[in-house]
């Protein structure tokens, strides 16, 4: 039987902040595990004492913590033994039975375990209790030791991918209090934590569950080639997978829920069943609202659909309405750097006719840095907003406009020589064969 290796959120930092060595060696260990997880041999694989479902893999003085439930191993930490040890609270020379019940119970709510302390009131009530206090006991502990386990650096904080811009004021702190007050963005911060702070059992059995592919994607993670995997679905998510595969289907749900994942899932299941039915593998437009959501979906699908053979490919609504309306009018429709092209290079010629406009921008942005292209930025402003925004076609048109709100009441001298600037802008596009993305819905719309 060949085994699914999944993760908790947290394994991947676990192995982040492994020695290279170790790290490598772990891949090796992935390719054992998906074939003989519970095989024991040696010291290398052992069962964990007054455990039912979890494991431990050795490497050298490192051991990895993996629960094994049906066709699933599931990775839960990673570390030097001793500190392993400690965040299971486990002591191979004293094991507390009912604590490991209490922890895999935690892990695996669907579970027998979890099922029996379930129906069992008094006795859940009692093991719950108990692992409430070892936790506690940790927590209080670490808040004890306020002092952080050891200060930080340049080379710490490179390896951990933390932009430079924030290393002097991380390398500053010394302590939980003067980190969590540290003027940074709280996405710094919390990664800084994750990393300075393994997690133990009860933060764990809260974690998502993320898909594993291979353990060199653990490797990849580490040298910032992906910084994502894909959460596994749950039951309800699962029922949506194969759900009305023909035709037009919608997946309603709020913010959160995972409609995109199951959208991935879909895709999958797309490919798989033309490869079941020997049918031509369908080409895939996976479809989205933002570049940074396109980057995200490219590297999840990579992972899902590795070895399969497939086009797919992931842009943004806009980019799709832009390809279309492209298509039809037979232009390039441009985007805010050939505005800035059009308008500078027509710029040259009326800038002596604009220089009271210049003196006015000037003056009111005086003290601000960066003012060099103020009249550059107003202008391409005006055209964007003001006449192509309005559908201004002609210059009576824009003569009579209320500007109310662009700051600077323009007189009608000021108005013309826009105007002519623009027109020539315009010219400069249509001879590069490009229309501004303004244009956009009235192109579309016409028959």
């Amino acid at each position: 039987m060949v085994y699914i290796i999944q993760q908790r959120d947290n394994y991947k930092y676990d192995i982040f902040k492994l020695p290279k060595k170790i790290q490598l060696l772990s891949v090796e260990m992935d390719k054992e595990l998906r074939f003989f997880p519970t095989r024991v041999h040696g010291s290398t694989i052992k069962k964990l004492q007054g455990y039912k479902l979890l494991w431990r893999y050795r490497i050298d003085d490192y051991r990895f913590i993996y629960a094994v439930n049906g066709n699933i191993v599931e990775m839960l930490m990673a570390g030097n033994r001793k500190d392993v040890y400690e965040r299971l609270s486990y002591d191979p020379e004293n094991v507390d039975e009912e604590l490991a019940m209490a922890h895999e119970a935690a892990l695996f709510p669907e579970s027998e375990i979890a099922q029996e302390l379930k129906r069992n009131k008094d006795w859940h009530e009692y093991i719950l209790a108990k692992q409430e206090i070892a936790d506690n006991k940790r927590k209080q502990e670490e808040f004890q030791q306020d002092i952080l386990p050891y200060s930080l650096d340049t080379e710490i904080l490179e390896k951990w991918r933390i932009q430079s811009e924030y290393h002097e004021i991380l390398c500053q702190c010394r302590t939980q209090t003067e980190l969590l007050d540290a003027k940074v963005p709280y996405s710094v911060v919390s990664r800084v934590i994750d990393l300075l702070y393994p997690k133990d059992i009860k933060t764990i059995s809260e974690k998502p569950i993320e898909i594993l592919s291979s353990g060199y994607d653990l490797i990849k993670f580490s040298e910032g080639e992906i910084s994502r995997f894909l959460l596994k679905l749950d039951q309800k998510q699962e029922s949506l997978v194969d759900w009305a595969l023909e035709g037009p289907t919608m997946v309603k749900g709020g913010p959160g829920t995972g409609k995109s994942t199951v959208a991935m899932y879909r895709v999958k299941t797309l490919i798989e069943r033309a490869y079941q039915k020997g049918i031509p593998v369908p080409n895939i437009l996976f479809t989205t609202y933002t570049n940074a959501l396109v980057n995200i979906s490219n590297e999840l699908l990579s992972q899902l659909l590795m070895g399969y053979s497939a086009k797919w490919e992931v842009k943004t609504i806009d980019k799709v309405a832009h390809e279309l309306a492209e298509r039809r009018i037979q232009k390039r429709i441009i985007d805010d750097n050939y505005w800035f092209g059009a308008i500078g290079k027509t710029l040259v010629k009326y800038e002596p006719k604009l220089a009271s406009l210049k003196e006015i921008l000037s003056q009111k942005h005086r003290g601000k840095s960066n003012n060099n292209n103020l009249l550059l930025d107003y202008l391409v402003e005006e055209c964007k907003t003001i006449i192509d925004g309005r559908g201004i076609n002609n210059l009576d048109e824009y003569l009579e406009s209320d500007r109310t709100g662009r700051g600077i009441a323009l007189q009608e001298r000021q108005r013309i020589v826009i105007w002519q600037l623009y027109q020539d802008a315009m010219n400069w596009l249509n001879m590069k064969n490009y229309t501004p993305d303004v244009k956009l819905k009235s192109a579309m719309s016409r028959p």
